[in-house]
């Protein structure tokens, strides 16, 4: 029989489950989300009942996204968040100033980060960033998942200009020789040049093959800018 130690432990250890229920309650209530696969020899449209099914993984996972609205990790948690694995979101330190809301991005799987910008020596930015990339390994050592904005900040065009070479080197994550990490390429868009509720979301997710060599740091920035290109020049769906 469990004892009350043992409860709370539970609850402290998966609290960022409840979290991501409450995200997914969100996204779902507030906004018209379609969630889709692609690849070259067909799309398919993954429906919420699917999700966990669909995203499950045996190895760390590198998402790697544009970034147009500060509410996008959400929209990437729904179809992510229905399985054990939880999410890690480097964010910008000033976020985490607000105790509340730091609180719950800490709980989430945020991690805070520092741009050379900020008001710290480069030094200290450096050190203070290396252990954020130990934390990331760390979490892609235990078969979870990173999501990265490689640009560090919105781009209201919806397109990624930055050559992505700052995960390079999570990319390259290997233990004893084995890759640990897949990286998956996403791209969203909303459907309305203004913000509102109840607004069409399409995610975008480019489906990968183990042996697939096409997405490379190199050209993943394409990648990414084409997924929504390459899902309306193949209109084939699956449901």
């Amino acid at each position: 029989m469990k004892t009350i130690e043992d409860i709370k432990t539970f609850i402290s250890n998966n609290k960022y489950r409840f979290y991501y229920g409450f995200v997914r309650l969100v996204v779902r209530a507030g906004f018209r989300v379609k969630v889709v696969k692609v690849s070259p020899y067909e799309n398919r449209v993954i429906k919420p009942k699917h999700f966990k099914k669909e995203f499950k993984t045996d190895k760390g996972v590198l998402l790697v996204a544009n970034h147009t609205h500060r509410i996008d990790p959400g929209f990437i948690m729904y179809p992510y968040s229905k399985n054990k694995n939880k999410i890690t979101v480097p964010a910008k330190v000033s976020l985490f100033k607000n105790k509340t809301l730091g609180n719950f991005l800490k709980t989430c799987g945020g991690i805070p980060v520092i741009k050379k910008a900020d008001e710290l020596t480069e030094k200290d930015t450096s050190s203070f960033n290396s252990q954020g990339t130990r934390q990331i390994i760390r979490t892609f050592k235990n078969k979870d998942i990173v999501l990265i904005f490689p640009e560090g900040t919105r781009n209201k065009d919806g397109k990624v200009t930055d050559d992505c070479k700052s995960i390079k080197r999570l990319s390259k994550t290997k233990d004893k020789d084995k890759e640990l990490i897949d990286v998956i390429p996403i791209n969203i868009q909303y459907h309305r040049d203004k913000f509102r509720i109840r607004t069409r979301v399409m995610v975008y997710i480019k489906e990968t093959d183990p042996d697939d060599r096409d997405i490379t740091i190199e050209n993943i920035k394409n990648v990414i800018n084409e997924l929504p290109e390459q899902y309306e020049g193949n209109k084939t769906l699956v449901k």
